[in-house]
């Protein structure tokens, strides 16, 4: 019984950290969706006045989560350490890197998570045309702007 005890109370701050790692991904990837949502009002040219204050914070609090996912999360995540502020530098950095596992991570989280809430269809915009051409996705590469 002691064991047990003793097992539980070892597992118990690993499960902690673990599942708020998870809370914070999912509110972070939350915001970006968000203050994407706010970016394509701002492009429209509907954000201004009160719509534009009250949005500001929203913007900030955005910000932060992506700097400090970028510190701690992704630097564990991608086993590196961080040489921008943001996740989404981080992941155009390594989507260039076309034979990198980093790449294939990067190359994952812009296709299905941030890409379809980005009013312009990629958010990780910077080089993904070689990364995908070279894994035979060349139907995507047109989309961020490389060739087929």
């Amino acid at each position: 019984m002691q064991d047990l005890i003793q097992n539980l109370l070892w597992a118990w701050p690993a499960a902690a950290t673990l599942a708020t790692v998870v809370v914070y991904l999912y509110l972070f990837w939350l915001a970006y969706i968000l203050v994407m949502g706010l970016y394509r009002a701002h492009l429209a040219g509907r954000l201004q006045g009160a719509s534009l204050v009250l949005a500001a914070p929203v913007v900030l609090v955005g910000l932060l989560m992506d700097v400090l996912a970028n510190i701690f999360l992704a630097t564990v995540i991608f086993i590196e350490l961080p040489g921008e502020w943001l996740v989404t530098s981080r992941l155009a950095k390594y989507l260039k890197r076309t034979h990198d596992w980093r790449c294939s991570v990067a190359w994952w989280v812009c296709t299905h998570l941030l890409d379809p809430f980005d009013p312009n269809g990629t958010h990780c915009v910077e080089s993904v045309s070689a990364a995908e051409v070279l894994r035979g996705l060349k139907g995507n590469a047109a989309k961020y702007g490389g060739t087929q």
